[in-house]
């Protein structure tokens, strides 16, 4: 180290740690090195002398601005100080120049006990999420991810964000087949064009949702909530008369969500929302809803989810045709012994609309295993059910009809798996391989379609 260097790191501690001096003599110097300076300032720290700490740290700071030791010492101190803010940027700092997993680990974690202590609780759930990244142990992870929870609970804004992106066979929800009939019978002229066939390409969705809490006490909570869906695609080779565009779709809504729970076994959930969704890049429909769920322990193994909602849509492509839909959902989930989950869902959805191909009632039934140890490198889960969509009338254009309407008739499965052994931040890869099989007396709606999806997600 060069001659000005050592000259920084030399610091001196004023006369109250030394011997003291006869009042006729100036006060007595202690000259210390690197390492030394270290010592005293941590052993400051832990005494309660802040402000000796800061001092000491600050200089080997000075005299080595990548000094992770000293910077984490200052930050500390600094929060001792009540200089929350302060320190924080120090602690960043000490972050950014460590060089390994401990010291990434007690970096981050003091910038998410600052963060916590200025009230700052999503930057402190941020820092705790780096603070698991480089967690030196098993028991360290487990033990800041409850805290990550500890936080988040506490936390009255909350944001999630998940993106799929899909490779399909179909990705338009096409025909199996060139020929159009109906009941056994070809509808003139008899073939479906390139465009309502079957496409392959690759999905790309994302979703965002949030909320904030603006009320809360002991038995309830008021939160304002928004969610943003927006789907995109691509395909594989050019199709006449079908652009990618014509088959993304957007969905943005805000709304209010109010939770009680007046007991230890369940809660009340009712939500209002509202906005807008898009089909090919131009406007669908506006809406209006209204939900209301009850969720209720059944015991420490079973819960048991009933809700129901009303949606009403304001077609703006043809105003005389707006919709009123109607949903059910029955939920049921058994949590097994070794962290495997089995659970049921049975969903009904009605549409009421004087568009005939509108108007159609939907019966699902939908049956999930997740498997609670790891296969390999990956937690597996597969999903299996069976889905009646029906139109009491469907037409072909003004002059004809369907006859009986239209009935399709699903199976669909997906077996997916998250490999949590590949984590960053406490977010996990998850890939899902799912197919489909639907037959309908239409056979324009005779569909078969195989994708893979790959996904990110929170572990906690």
């Amino acid at each position: 180290m060069r001659l000005q260097n050592w000259a920084k790191a030399l610091l001196v501690l004023w006369p109250a740690l030394c011997s003291q001096a006869v009042a006729e003599e100036e006060p007595t110097s202690v000259h210390l090195g690197l390492n030394e300076a270290r010592e005293v300032a941590l052993t400051a720290l832990r005494s309660g002398q802040p402000k000796l700490a800061f001092a000491l740290s600050d200089g080997l700071v000075q005299a080595d601005s990548k000094d992770g030791h000293a910077l984490y010492i200052k930050a500390k101190s600094l929060g001792q100080m009540q200089d929350f803010d302060g320190g924080r940027k120090v602690a960043a700092k000490a972050y950014r120049v460590a060089s390994t997993d401990l010291q990434h680990y007690e970096s981050a974690m003091l910038a998410a006990q600052l963060s916590f202590a200025r009230a700052r609780m999503t930057h402190s759930q941020i820092w705790l999420r780096r603070a698991i990244h480089h967690a030196p142990s098993s028991e360290f992870r487990d033990a800041t991810i409850s805290a990550f929870r500890q936080v988040r609970r506490q936390n009255p804004v909350s944001a999630q964000l998940r993106v799929l992106v899909s490779p399909s066979n179909n990705i338009n929800n096409g025909a199996n087949s060139p020929f159009n009939i109906i009941d056994g019978l070809p509808l003139p002229p008899g073939m479906l064009s390139a465009s309502a066939r079957a496409v392959s390409g690759v999905s790309a969705t994302v979703t965002a949702s949030g909320a904030y809490r603006f009320q809360e006490d002991e038995t309830s909570e008021s939160r304002i909530v928004a969610r943003i869906y927006s789907r995109n695609v691509a395909f594989n080779e050019a199709v006449p008369n079908l652009s990618s565009s014509d088959l993304s779709a957007q969905r943005a809504q805000v709304g209010l969500a109010h939770i009680i729970a007046p007991g230890g076994k369940g809660f009340w959930r009712f939500d209002i929302n509202g906005g807008r969704a898009w089909y090919g890049g131009d406007p669908f429909f506006n809406f209006a809803s209204f939900s209301a769920q009850r969720v209720q322990r059944i015991s420490n193994n079973i819960r048991l989810s009933l809700s129901g909602g009303w949606e009403f849509q304001d077609d703006l492509q043809f105003p005389y045709f707006d919709s009123r839909v109607w949903s059910g959902n029955a939920a049921f989930t058994y949590n097994l012994k070794n962290g495997s989950s089995l659970s049921a869902n049975f969903i009904y959805r009605d549409v009421i609309t004087d568009i005939a191909n509108r108007d159609s009632e939907q019966y699902t039934a939908l049956f999930r295993y997740n498997h609670g140890r790891t296969i390999g490198k990956a937690k597996i889960g597969v999903e299996i059910g069976r889905s009646v969509l029906d139109f009491d009338q469907y037409g072909f254009g003004a002059l004809f009809l369907a006859p009986g309407g239209r009935t399709d008739k699903a199976w669909f499965g997906q077996i997916s798996a998250t490999f949590q052994s590949i984590s960053y931040m406490g977010f996990v890869p998850v890939v899902t391989l799912r197919s489909e099989s639907s037959r309908s007396n239409v056979s324009r709606f005779d569909v078969d379609q195989t994708g893979v999806s790959v996904g990110i997600r929170s572990e906690f």
